[in-house]
């Protein structure tokens, strides 16, 4: 009778078990695409693949070290390289007075570092709620990494890509570089380490905190009205999204993409 009891028992508690997760990973999925920009399912995610080399304006030469140190240390958990000291900053973070006025200022004088940014996105980032905003500027490429050749006059660039399939397509997104520009009045209310995985986390995903919702996030300290209840660094969400994002080949779909990026926080424990 015992034999029977477990024989009948042990498969209903394995269905019980998998739909536990299931559920899980519905909640899960509504957050991860709440955190990170809106995607069509055969479009591959921005990525960075060229070393990360964070720069700092705004803060005192230890506190910009410390946050650059940190998003090297960010950067290095999910498998990326970091570059050397003196290297060209193509993740910069920018503590000023007024961040609106800054974008503002960038888009007028430095148009190029906004050069992928769309009006809609321009009006968007300046839109954001709270502290902080930020951006990404990527490029297609192939899937082993070639960069699109200038066209004939008048012509578009054009870029030759090899092994592509209807379900995996022969190119990638890659992120050049990003910004992040943080009000100086909200980063003093922050420690280093917040305000380093906060840019981390927004550069490396491209993460929009104003689409965040609910659930427990790094992008919710500079949130119009965040007190002191809220994360002191990367949650299990954000490393799971992380490390989701930078696991296996850059050219692989936003639908087969995110459910490894799901898997990668459940493992890690986030609810």
């Amino acid at each position: 009778m015992l034999a029977l009891f477990l024989a009948l028992a042990l498969p209903q508690q394995d269905v019980v078990v998998t739909a536990e997760r299931e559920k899980a990973a519905k909640t899960v999925g509504r957050q991860v695409d709440a955190i990170l920009p809106p995607l069509t399912m055969d479009q591959p995610v921005a990525r960075f693949t060229d070393p990360v080399c964070a720069g700092v304006v705004g803060l005192s030469a230890k506190s910009g070290q410390a946050v650059i140190d940190r998003i090297g240390i960010v950067a290095d958990d999910v498998g990326l390289s970091v570059g050397e000291p003196g290297c060209n900053p193509n993740l910069l973070v920018i503590v000023t007075q007024d961040g609106r006025a800054a974008v503002e200022r960038i888009l007028h004088r430095r148009a190029g570092v906004m050069a992928a940014q769309s009006r809609a996105d321009y009006r968007r980032i300046l839109g954001e709620p709270g502290g902080a905003r930020g951006w990404v500027e990527s490029e297609v490429r192939s899937r082993d990494g070639d960069r699109p050749q200038p066209g004939a006059p008048g012509e578009p660039p054009t870029l030759t890509v090899q092994g592509s399939s209807r379900l995996i397509p022969g190119f990638r997104r890659d992120i050049v570089s990003a910004v992040v520009i943080i009000d100086s009045a909200a980063a003093a209310t922050r420690d280093t380490g917040q305000i380093a995985d906060y840019a981390a986390m927004r550069a490396l995903a491209d993460a929009r905190p104003g689409r965040a919702g609910q659930g427990r996030t790094i992008l919710q300290i500079f949130a119009p009205g965040a007190g002191d209840d809220v994360p002191k660094t990367l949650t299990d969400t954000d490393r799971g999204i992380l490390r989701g994002l930078y696991s296996g080949q850059g050219n692989v779909p936003w639908g087969m993409k995110r459910g490894s990026v799901v898997r990668a926080i459940l493992d890690a424990g986030a609810k």
